[in-house]
């Protein structure tokens, strides 16, 4: 039995190599220009396989770019994939959708037959839309936009200069920058960053597994507090001076109460939480 295991192992390898050694690789370009969409109010974008880059316009054109890579056994495996694979545009009422279409494949173990397709997108859009991107594997950044809705898998999330975001992410970190009034995540295996000047932020709330959060706030917006982390330590810091910090609270929970609007609930397993309350 042993013997015939070793044969196996030995017989998987040299497909693996002879695999990685004759492997094929086809490259294209996707562009599409969108003219005059001012009764565009969001985009949403659902992938799989590929970085997605969303940056401002000046004006009311859509512009998408994709980088596209399929990886396969032949070129011709690797052109009949690309016959098969589809990048659809398309608007329902004031939402334009980019979905990306992948034919379904059959391999043994992932091995001689398999195809694997990789889009990265750049979508330049008019400042302030809306944004929802559906992906896995692959990271998400995006600035000077309206309200996001971000789901992802392998990949991590920057977002800068938004109205709102809500974040699902498994295996990834998430780094938040200027948000004006709220922030939702749900994290698993992976750190929050969050920075905020903003005196409207009304709600800030996290929920992560295995990771450390970093929640930077204005003092004046304060007012419900909870924090707990389940196996780490929660600090609730307040600046004394430009840069300079104190802890005025510390332990594996704190709930407070203060003046401001703002709603500020962390939660956390395995990790440190540190809330840092600026002049």
């Amino acid at each position: 039995m042993k013997r015939t295991i070793l044969k196996l192992t030995a017989f998987a390898v040299v497909l693996a190599i002879s695999f990685t050694v004759h492997a094929a690789v086809l490259q294209d370009e996707y562009v599409k220009e969108l003219k005059d969409v001012k009764g565009i109010r969001s985009i949403v974008i659902d992938n799989v396989n590929g970085d997605c880059v969303i940056i401002p316009g000046d004006s009311d054109v859509v512009r998408i770019e994709g980088a596209i890579r399929i990886k396969g056994g032949s070129d011709e495996e690797c052109r009949d994939y690309y016959r098969k694979a589809e990048i659809k545009v398309t608007t329902e009422g004031e939402e334009l959708v980019i979905d990306v279409i992948y034919p379904k494949t059959r391999g043994f173990f992932s091995i001689g037959r398999s195809v694997n397709m990789r889009v990265d997108f750049e979508i330049t859009v008019p400042v302030g839309l809306d944004i929802g991107v559906d992906l896995v594997n692959g990271d998400v950044t995006l600035e000077k936009m309206g309200d996001c809705n971000i789901d992802l898998v392998n990949g991590d999330v920057i977002a800068s200069e938004i109205n709102s975001i809500v974040v699902d992410v498994v295996n990834g970190s998430i780094e938040v920058r200027e948000v004006a009034e709220t922030v939702s995540c749900d994290l698993v295996n992976g750190s929050l960053k969050l920075f905020s000047s903003s005196e409207k932020l009304r709600k800030v709330v996290a929920d992560s597994v295995n990771g450390t959060m970093q929640v930077h706030v204005p003092a004046s917006v304060l007012g419900r507090i909870h924090m707990s982390s389940a196996t780490g330590i929660t600090y609730l810091k307040e600046e004394v001076a430009e840069g300079e910090w104190k802890v005025k609270m510390k332990s594996k929970s704190v709930t407070m109460v203060d003046d401001g609007n703002a709603r500020i609930n962390l939660e956390n397993v395995n990790g440190k939480i540190v809330l840092f309350c600026k002049r």
